[in-house]
């Protein structure tokens, strides 16, 4: 960049901190390789050096960046969860004080966030996001209440196990489709439950995934077998 005298625009950060916020970890990695959120932090910080404006596109792929560190485990199946879930929080509302506009895919960011946390999801504030904006008659779209539908089912000890099926019912009503994406969170409720009269549901929720032309992934196939050894 110094070399050819080249400055990027915000176009350009754009590009590159999605690009770096959902490159996930994988077991294979070395524990001292450079992260995605490592390498977004390093762009966010040239942002600034640089005086280039932030928009509301930055601070989401910035949002969705801190979900992403996860001890080189896949996030959505962790029992660890992210350890820069709070700093994800920081951005939310640092972009709400400086009057950008948080629209729906700022808030599906931060209820990934919520679902992402260290230490299990925090499935009560993330409820109270979603019901929020229903009750204000603000846009809720698939991915909020999956991601909402994720922190219950990642709820410290499986203990909203319960909550989670309620809220795709809920969804239902609200005429959204309960897609894949939803089902796989299901799966992970039934299998953190502890319940041992919920391996058929597993079962039969993995058989939708299959008829709706999804692959069931391999954490979830651990998960389905896991609900087997509580029947």
């Amino acid at each position: 960049r110094v070399q050819y005298n080249i400055f990027p625009t915000p176009f350009h950060y754009s590009i590159l901190l999605n690009t770096c916020a959902f490159r996930i970890q994988t077991p294979d990695m070395a524990m001292n390789e450079v992260t995605g959120f490592d390498s977004a932090l390093a762009l966010w910080e040239d942002m600034d050096k640089l005086g280039v404006k932030k928009g509301a596109d930055h601070y989401i792929a910035m949002i969705y960046a801190t979900c992403m560190v996860a001890d080189n485990e896949d996030v959505m199946w962790s029992e660890r969860g992210s350890r820069k879930w709070r700093y994800g929080i920081e951005l939310f509302m640092e972009m709400k004080a400086k009057g950008i506009r948080a629209g729906p895919t700022a808030y599906e960011a931060l209820l990934k966030v919520l679902s992402s946390a260290q230490g299990g999801a925090k499935w009560e504030m993330a409820l109270r996001v979603l019901f929020s904006r229903l009750k204000a008659g603000q846009v809720v779209t698939s991915k909020m209440w999956g991601f909402a539908i994720h922190c219950c089912a990642k709820a410290p000890g499986g203990s909203e196990w319960r909550r989670a099926f309620a809220l795709a019912d809920d969804m239902r009503r609200y005429g959204h489709d309960t897609d894949t994406f939803v089902l796989h969170h299901l799966i992970q409720a039934c299998a953190r439950s502890g319940q041992g009269n919920l391996w058929g549901v597993a079962i039969r929720l993995a058989r939708q995934i299959f008829e709706r032309g999804g692959a069931l992934r391999h954490q979830a196939f651990y998960q389905v077998m896991k609900t087997l050894r509580y029947a």
